[in-house]
């Protein structure tokens, strides 16, 4: 019985069980995060993140922006939320989380920072070939009211309406 557990060890230490994991928020996919199960010679089940970068700074990007999907998808529920909740959301421990973000304010500000960027280069995109200024103001309106229209706000207005966690 013994060298059969031994040779099962053996075979599952070589063995890779691949998981993968989508955070949805709507029926929308808004982060897909894979993950590898390794055993251990102990025989252990012990799961690692997959690096699928080429270097370092793109695989840390890319965990920065998946946690920022993450903590999009708890913002729009509209309430305060943990890092431990971003950690889950994403499959990553909660000091894996620290360290990228200080705490979960500064996931949103992060977060509000990005969107609002993205805004602002939709507005300056949308008035730049404007010359007279009456036709800048109907530019910037009509792009400020497509944003609400077409639920884009969403985001910021939920953000209004959390409360942060103490630091």
């Amino acid at each position: 019985l013994k060298s059969a557990i031994d040779k099962t060890v053996a075979a599952l230490e070589t063995s890779r069980l691949d998981r993968h994991q989508g955070v949805t928020h709507g029926g929308r996919l808004l982060c897909f995060h894979q993950r590898t199960s390794v055993v251990t010679s102990a025989g252990r089940v012990v799961s690692m993140p997959k690096i699928n970068a080429t270097t370092v700074a793109e695989h840390r990007e890319q965990r920065r922006a998946d946690l920022l999907t993450a903590a999009t998808s708890l913002i729009l529920r509209g309430r305060a939320f943990t890092v431990a909740e971003v950690a889950t959301e994403v499959g990553l421990s909660r000091s894996a989380v620290y360290e990228y973000y200080s705490g979960a304010g500064d996931l949103v500000a992060d977060v509000l920072v990005d969107e609002l960027t993205d805004w602002a280069d939709h507005l300056r995109a949308a008035t730049a070939h404007q010359v007279e200024p009456a036709d800048v103001v109907h530019a910037w309106v009509v792009s400020v009211l497509g944003y609400v229209a077409d639920g884009r706000h969403a985001l910021v207005r939920a953000a209004a309406s959390i409360e942060l966690p103490p630091t």
